[in-house]
């Protein structure tokens, strides 16, 4: 517990994740909330326990072993979205669970809890994800900044006369109308589209966006991309360093294929410099915004390929206008591009055992384990990518001296290709 709680302070997590308590364990802190168990569990366990027992074999590989099983069943039943590929990942690993706990502690019995626990794959195959119908939404649901929203004091702020016998029925009129909201949304795509509209005039229209930002993550709609420009404070209007203007033009030229990227063009590239964006109703910063960088830390598809590190820059230029009509605008609208700092993986002959035990498991595609990289250099390779490159966030451990242990953290959970 003594290296687990070492560790935990030297990670850096999304602001958006609630941080353990550090006494957990003791009579003194008492019982963890739900997320807080959820956090512990499938971040903070495997990044200690991997690392220490990296050596081990016999008996406590195998309990290792069946930690990370466990591990891996929790992901896949709390996925967003579900298949029965998925659902048969989860009770192949529920069996291989159960049988080690069978095998490792003898003495022991199945508990209720590891029974009911059998019925989740079948679960995910006739209803759907969890969190369609997962208790915790009546319990709590957690705020962009970090304040809860009870859905119980949801029902207790519903005007009624406090008469019973009609105080029930005014309650499920009330739910009622919000599941059918929810219906006609998912139903269809013009009033999914207003919807996403409507919240993104919300978000522009006030300072308070968690308003806005609550009903697009709680329908799912498409509020993608939308960079804070709606605020001066936002960016500053400054010309990009020598390499970095190389970058850019080399992108742009890539994506337009209509540009030189030895000929200047200063008034393409004198560029809005943001400070922050949201992709996916999630909030990401540049280097120097949120304490240690927590939310510029990314995961990004670069080339194809899932590559782990940090946003030094999100840049917005203009796009001009290409038509040849004197009535039409000089501009058509903006790009956003991302300058994104990369971390490299250990050069030294050393074999990672994260990697190990993530082919090892049965993970249906998921990010169990994370990996290990070298710390960001002092000057790091840099790319550009846009937007919809990103994601998620990843935490960060500096592991050992010259090593710094990354995974992939989802607000939204993790999805896979195994999923549609």
């Amino acid at each position: 517990m003594d290296a687990i709680r070492g560790n935990m302070d030297k990670t850096i997590l999304p602001s958006w994740v609630s941080p353990v308590p550090r006494d957990w364990g003791t009579k003194a802190r008492g019982k963890l909330s739900a997320g807080h168990w959820k956090v512990l569990f499938t971040l903070h366990f495997p990044i200690t326990l991997i690392w220490l027992w990296r050596n081990k074999t016999g008996r406590m590989k195998e309990i290792l072993h069946n930690i990370l099983v466990l591990v891996t069943m929790v992901e896949l039943a709390g996925l967003k979205s579900t298949s029965p590929p998925m659902a048969k990942g989860y009770d192949d690993n529920y069996k291989k669970y159960v049988k080690g706990v069978q095998d490792l502690f003898k003495e022991d019995t199945i508990t209720p809890v590891m029974h009911v626990a059998g019925h989740i794959g079948g679960n995910l195959r006739d209803f759907g994800p969890s969190h369609s119908r997962g208790a915790q939404f009546y319990e709590r649901r957690d705020g962009v900044h970090g304040y809860n929203k009870r859905f119980i004091h949801l029902l207790q702020q519903t005007k009624t006369n406090n008469k019973t016998g009609e105080m029930e029925d005014t309650f499920m009129r009330n739910q009622a109308h919000a599941a059918n909201l929810m219906s006609l949304i998912e139903g269809s795509k013009d009033v999914r589209s207003q919807a996403t509209e409507a919240v993104k005039a919300v978000q522009r229209g006030t300072n308070y966006r968690d308003e806005g930002l609550a009903l697009a993550t709680l329908y799912n709609l498409d509020v993608n991309l939308q960079a804070h420009d709606t605020r001066p404070t936002n960016y500053q209007l400054e010309p990009l360093s020598h390499e970095e203007s190389q970058l850019l033009k080399a992108h742009v030229a890539e994506k337009y294929g209509s540009m030189d990227i030895d000929t200047p063009d200063p008034e393409r590239f004198r560029v809005h410099k943001l400070k922050d964006i949201e992709i996916n109703a999630l909030r990401y910063t540049c280097i120097g915004i949120s304490t240690y960088d927590c939310d510029a830390r990314v995961c990004a598809i670069v080339n194809g390929k899932k590559e782990m590190g940090i946003i030094q820059h999100i840049l917005q230029t203009r796009i001009r206008n290409t038509s040849r009509s004197p009535l039409a605008e000089q501009y058509s609208g903006t790009d956003t591009y991302l300058i994104f700092q990369l971390f490299t993986p250990p050069t030294l002959q050393l074999e990672d055992p994260y990697a190990a035990w993530q082919q090892h498991l049965n993970t249906m595609g998921l990010d169990i384990t994370g990996h290990l990289y070298n710390p960001m250099a002092t000057n790091p390779p840099r790319v550009v990518i846009e937007p919809e490159n990103v994601q998620g966030h990843i935490a960060c451990t500096d592991i050992t001296p010259g090593l710094v242990h990354i995974k992939q953290v989802s607000r939204v959970r993790q999805s896979t290709s195994l999923c549609k």
